[in-house]
């Protein structure tokens, strides 16, 4: 079958999927009007994502229990992305030249470990107050090492996701020590910006 080519603008098409049609002006998504900004607000509107979801948990199944696979997802994207917008930051606070290539891939535990030497480095973070984001990666990463286990059934080869997850596992508790983690990684980056701006500032 060939498929239908859309010879009328995106805009004048009744089935249109981005149209600012639909809601009110201020309901709509500007994809660049964050600018520099974006990722730190990605990051947040994933991890508010997941807390909205683990709420109404019983919206989508009875027991609330299917929840997890968003909830785990939202939360771990949340981490991974304040934790990669973490390293850049602490590079531009440092003044060094950031390569990208440091921040690829959805290795949350080598992407922690990097964050974690900067943050003691610029003296915002200590071995103890590392010590639960440390946990709760450890136990992200293990049971999530690609971060695609809450999004498919099984791994690129064959296997069973999550079979590390413990048989009865609380999407509540869980979501609450996400957000708990994302929340100190949240705090340390508006503190660092926050330093950059004064930087920026006294030049």
């Amino acid at each position: 079958m060939e498929i239908r080519r859309m010879t009328e603008k995106r805009e004048d098409r009744n089935d249109a999927l981005f149209t600012s049609k639909g809601g009110g002006r201020s309901d709509n998504f500007i994809p660049d009007w964050y600018r520099e900004h974006t990722p730190e607000f990605m990051a947040n509107a994933y991890n508010k994502a997941a807390m909205i979801i683990t709420e109404n948990r019983r919206e989508i199944s009875y027991h609330g229990d299917q929840a997890m696979w968003p909830v785990g997802f939202l939360h771990r994207h949340a981490i991974e992305l304040i934790t990669k917008e973490l390293i850049a930051s602490t590079h531009v606070y440092l003044g060094r030249t950031f390569n990208e290539r440091i921040v690829w891939g959805h290795d949350l535990d080598a992407l922690w470990r990097t964050c974690r030497q900067l943050l003691i480095e610029i003296g915002i973070f200590n071995d103890e107050a590392a010590q639960p984001i440390d946990s709760v990666v450890i136990d992200l990463h293990d049971v999530d090492p690609k971060g695609d286990a809450f999004r498919y059934w099984l791994s690129s080869d064959g296997k069973r996701n999550l079979e590390k997850v413990p048989r009865h596992t609380s999407v509540v508790g869980f979501s609450i020590v996400c957000n708990e983690c994302f929340q100190q990684l949240s705090g340390s980056l508006i503190g660092i910006n926050e330093a950059i701006h004064m930087m920026e500032e006294n030049r």
